[in-house]
C-alpha cells in the first residue's frame, strides 16, 4: 500500500513492524506509531513515500539521515534503532517519545521565559554536538522539536541535516527549510554552515517568548526580504507579559544579518539567554570579580561609539576582569546603558608645574653651595630629593572585589574523572560505592555526560534536574539525575545509586 494517498498504512505490516497508527506526514514520507515484532517494543518508524524513493538523490539524503542521526549521542537527540530498505521502501526506526512537538505547545500561547530559556537550551546541546561532528540542522523550528511531560526536549528530523563539505542534495531550485526560521545567506543560496543553526535557534527563542515567528508574510518573497532586510524584533516589547530587555540583545545577536556577528555556538545563545534572566552573565571554569563601583567613563577625548553596548568581562592574563567591548552592537532602537554616574577629574597641571619650580629651586641651592664651597670634596653634596618639600600625592585605592570561589576539595570514595585546574567547577568525580577491584560505582564516561549537560543547561551552580546518556550503556536512554548546587560543589543523584561530583 503506498503512503502517497490521502490514507494511510495503519494496520497494516511492514516487515517486521507493525503499523499502529500515522504520527504525521513531512516532505519525505510519514512517521508511524510502529511495533517492532522481533524486539517487541513499540518505535517511531519513518517511511519514505514509494515514489520519492525511486529518486536517486532522495535516497542519497535518506541514507544520509540514517547514517548522521545514528552517529550523534546526545542525549537530546532522537536515538536511532535501526534503518534499511524493505520491499523498496526506505525506513528509518526511531525510539518512540511521548509528549507534544513545541509548535503545538506554543499554539496554545507564550511559554513562561525560564521554561522557554530552558528547552533552548536543550535543543542547543544537541545542535553544538552535531556541529562538533562537522553536522548542520538545517531545519531548526518548534515543529521539529519533541517535548515529554517532564519538559525533556528532543531534536528531530536530521533529514534535512548536511555535512560542512557537502554537495546541497537537494534539486535545482528547491529550498530546503522552513522559512520562516531561515537564516537570510540560506536566501541568497549561501551553504549550510552552524551559523545558520544559531539564527534559527534565535528565532525558536523569539517565538517561545512571544508567541508566533520573528516575522510573518504571506509569501516566501515578503518572508526573505524581512530576513534580509527587517531589524530583529523584540521580545521585551511584543511578549503579552513582562520580559527583561536584555533578551531583546540576545535575539538581535542571534538573528545578526552577518553570520560573523552571531553567537559562535548554540549554546552561547542559550547561555546569554540564561543571563539576561539572571541578570549576572557568569561563565563555568572562571572566576568572576564585579566591581563594587561604577568604572570611570572613558576619556572625553575618545569619541563615543555609534550605537551604546554593554561591556561584558572576560578573564584577563593576571586572573581579574578585564572589560572588552563586544563586536555586536544592537541597533540605535534598543534599550541604551544606563550613563556612567559623574565624576570628578582632578587636573595633573598644577601638580607637574609646582614640582618643576621645586626641581630648579632645588638644582639652584645645590650649584650654589658648590661654589661657596670651592669645590671641596668634604663638602656635602645636596640632591633635589633631599631639599625639595615633600608632596603629598592622593591616590585612589581600587574598590573592594567580591571574593573569589574557593574550589573545594575532592569528596571521598571518588574516582576523579576530569582533573580541572586549580579554578572551582573545572573538576569532575564519579562514585567509587560498592565497586569491585577499584571500578568506579559510577563510571566516569557518565559522569562527564552528566557534568557536560548540567554546564550546558545552568550558568551557575544551582539545583535542578539534567539528563544524559551513558556511553557504556547507550540503550537505556537518557538517566535523569537530580543535583544540588552549592557554594562550590555541585552534587548529582540517579539512576542505579550513580553519583556525581563538579567542583
Amino acid at each position: 500500500m503506498d503512503g502517497d494517498a490521502a490514507g494511510t498504512r495503519a494496520g497494516s505490516t511492514f516487515g517486521r513492524y507493525r503499523l499502529v497508527r500515522l504520527l504525521g506526514r513531512g516532505g519525505m514520507g510519514e512517521v508511524y506509531l510502529a511495533h517492532d515484532t522481533t524486539k517487541d517494543r513499540d518505535v517511531a518508524l519513518k517511511l519514505l513515500h514509494a515514489s520519492a524513493a525511486q529518486d536517486p538523490g532522495f535516497r542519497e539524503r535518506f541514507t544520509h539521515e540514517s547514517q548522521t542521526a545514528a552517529r550523534l549521542s546526545d542525549p537530546h537527540v532522537i536515538p536511532i534503532h535501526d534503518y534499511g530498505e524493505i520491499d523498496g521502501t526506505l525506513y528509518l526506526d526511531m525510539r518512540l517519545v511521548d509528549g507534544s512537538n513545541l509548535a503545538e505547545i506554543v499554539a496554545a500561547g507564550p511559554l513562561p521565559a525560564d521554561r522557554a530559556v530552558d528547552l533552548v537550551t536543550q535543543v542547543a546541546s544537541a545542535l553544538d554536538s552535531a556541529h562538533l561532528q562537522g553536522l548542520v540542522h538545517r531545519d531548526v523550528k518548534p515543529a521539529n522539536i519533541q517535548v515529554t511531560p517532564s519538559g525533556f526536549a528532543y531534536l528531530l528530523d536530521f533529514g534535512l541535516v548536511v555535512t560542512g563539505d557537502a554537495d546541497r542534495l537537494t534539486s535545482a531550485g528547491l529550498f530546503v527549510g522552513s522559512q520562516a526560521y531561515a537564516a537570510p545567506e540560506r536566501f541568497d543560496g549561501g551553504g549550510a554552515d552552524p551559523a545558520g543553526d544559531v539564527y534559527s535557534l534565535a528565532c525558536v527563542l523569539y517565538e517561545l517568548l512571544v508567541g508566533r515567528p520573528p516575522f510573518t508574510a504571506n509569501s516566501i518573497s515578503e518572508m526573505m526580504r524581512h530576513h534580509l532586510l527587517s531589524p530583529p524584533p523584540r521580545p521585551s516589547v511584543d511578549a503579552p507579559r513582562q520580559l527583561p530587555a536584555a533578551l531583546d540583545a540576545v535575539v538581535a545577536k542571534g538573528m545578526a544579518k552577518r553570520p560573523e556577528d552571531r553567537y559562535a555556538t548554540c549554546g552561547s545563545l542559550a547561555r546569554a539567554a540564561a543571563a539576561a534572566l539572571q541578570g549576572t552573565p557568569q561563565s563555568w571554569g572562571t572566576t568572576t570579580t564585579v566591581p563594587s563601583a561604577p568604572r570611570p567613563a572613558p576619556p572625553s577625548s575618545v569619541p563615543p561609539p555609534a550605537h551604546v553596548s554593554y561591556p561584558h568581562s572576560t578573564p584577563g592574563s593576571s586572573g581579574g576582569p578585564r572589560y572588552v567591548t563586544p563586536s555586536y552592537a544592537p541597533p540605535a532602537s534598543y534599550p541604551a546603558a544606563p550613563a556612567a554616574p559623574p565624576h570628578r577629574k582632578r587636573s595633573a597641571v598644577p601638580a607637574l608645574v609646582i614640582a618643576a619650580v621645586v626641581l630648579v629651586v632645588a638644582l639652584v641651592a645645590a650649584v650654589a653651595v658648590l661654589l661657596t664651597s670651592g669645590g671641596s670634596s668634604s663638602a656635602p653634596t645636596t640632591t633635589a630629593a633631599s631639599t625639595a618639600p615633600s608632596v603629598e600625592t592622593t591616590t585612589s585605592t581600587a574598590p573592594s572585589t567580591t571574593p573569589t570561589v574557593t574550589k573545594a576539595v575532592q569528596p571521598p570514595n571518588t574516582a576523579i574523572c576530569t582533573p580541572g585546574t586549580g579554578e572551582a567547577f573545572t573538576s569532575v568525580a564519579a562514585d567509587r560505592g560498592s565497586g569491585v577491584d577499584g571500578e568506579p560505582y559510577t563510571s566516569c564516561e557518565f559522569a562527564g555526560a552528566i557534568a557536560a549537560a548540567y554546564r550546558a543547561r545552568f550558568t551557575a551552580p544551582q539545583s535542578g534536574t539534567v539528563a544524559a546518556v551513558s556511553p557504556r550503556a547507550p540503550d537505556l536512554g537518557a538517566i535523569s539525575m537530580s543535583c544540588t548546587g552549592e557554594s562550590n560543589i555541585v552534587t548529582c543523584r540517579g539512576g542505579n545509586n550513580a553519583i556525581v561530583y563538579i567542583y
